[in-house]
């Protein structure tokens, strides 16, 4: 069975998609945890399971099985289906929650995006709409440039959390 890795376009788009949706959440709860006058009570483990909850089962084994018959095919094939199975979960084929939670996430991303520094979102764009051969050392400029600060001390505060992470 195929896996995704940073060899398959879907792997590279995830991972830029990932890079920079890990500096928006780093972001954004370092933004929230810093402005709450109480620690937070919910771990992560709880918090993933309350989402994961919110899809019916039912749905959930149906997409389940879609996704898994989409990971057989080959490469070009298996991007289509998985862009087929997705339109369909947004058009409501796998149940109202789905269709519900991917509208949360597409939400979600949209405003942990848009509280990045303008000049990290545009990084961000260049980044993904770039060859396969610069990614690389885009994404370690980009990195490097977040540690150094050069997107404010917020996005050097929260890519400092993130430095560990990165060197996996």
């Amino acid at each position: 069975m195929p896996h995704l890795s940073v060899k398959t376009d879907l792997g590279r788009r995830l991972g830029v998609a990932g890079f920079g949706l890990a500096i928006a959440v780093g972001l954004a709860s370092a933004l929230w945890l810093t402005s709450a006058r109480a620690p937070a009570d919910a771990s992560v483990a709880q918090t993933a399971s309350t989402l994961d909850s919110s899809l019916a089962a039912g749905d959930r084994a149906e997409m389940r099985q879609d996704l898994k018959a989409a990971r057989e095919l080959e490469r070009g094939a298996r991007r289509d289906a998985i862009k087929e199975i997705r339109a369909d979960a947004k058009a409501g084929k796998y149940g109202n929650k789905v269709q519900k939670k991917l509208d949360r996430r597409a939400d979600h991303r949209a405003a942990v995006l848009a509280l990045l520094p303008d000049e990290l979102q545009a990084d961000l764009k260049e980044l993904k709409a770039a060859d396969k051969k610069d990614r690389k050392a885009m994404r370690n400029d980009i990195r490097a440039k977040a540690l150094s600060g050069g997107y404010g001390d917020k996005v050097k505060e929260a890519a400092g959390k993130l430095k560990d992470h990165w060197q996996k």
